[in-house]
């Protein structure tokens, strides 16, 4: 299968190569961004590993390729395992996911089976929420129940510089189509 990797997303997740994780999650709020000014959904990731080395980046694309499990994460999962050649992301070195906005519940489960080892999120769920996406039940108790099953740990602290509701302002000045 193969994984859509469109220039402008690299070239925006390549800038962030080498980066802290405030740098790792400012640029997956300008995927998201830049993903809302082109008629995507306003949610950007990367998946990079403890160095800050990028190994993917995803973006939602759920309405250009009619599907409905094309969440930003979910990409950014897709291409990480086409990249490394692997259908389990913590076979290897610890690697963490840089979210521009907290997972679905869907996001959340493909993120608890793909192996990753940690997430960091910019904006809160509710913020999707109140632009009108149905983010579904993530509780507490499943994010311990990951971090007790698989080790995943929602890493608390990492702040952005970019304003993390930017992605959904472009999306909603675009009148972007809440699905």
């Amino acid at each position: 299968m193969s994984v859509p990797r469109p220039d402008w997303m690299l070239d925006l997740a390549r800038e962030a190569e080498g980066g802290s994780p405030s740098q790792l999650l400012d640029q997956a709020i300008a995927i998201a961004t830049e993903s809302a000014r082109r008629g995507h959904g306003p949610f950007g990731a990367i998946v990079a590993d403890a160095g800050g080395a990028i190994v993917a980046a995803g973006h939602n694309r759920v309405i250009a390729d009619r599907d409905s499990t094309m969440h930003a994460e979910i990409h950014a999962i897709r291409a990480a395992e086409h990249e490394l050649a692997s259908h389990d992301l913590g076979a290897g070195e610890p690697l963490t996911m840089y979210a521009s906005c907290e997972p679905c519940v869907m996001c959340f489960g493909a993120i608890y089976w793909s192996g990753l080892q940690r997430i960091a999120a910019a904006a809160p769920a509710e913020a999707a929420e109140a632009l009108g996406f149905e983010e579904g039940p993530v509780t507490a108790a499943m994010w311990a129940t990951a971090r007790e099953d698989k080790g995943l740990v929602r890493t608390e602290g990492v702040e952005p510089t970019r304003d993390p509701h930017q992605p959904f302002a472009v999306y909603r000045e675009g009148n972007g189509e809440i699905y």
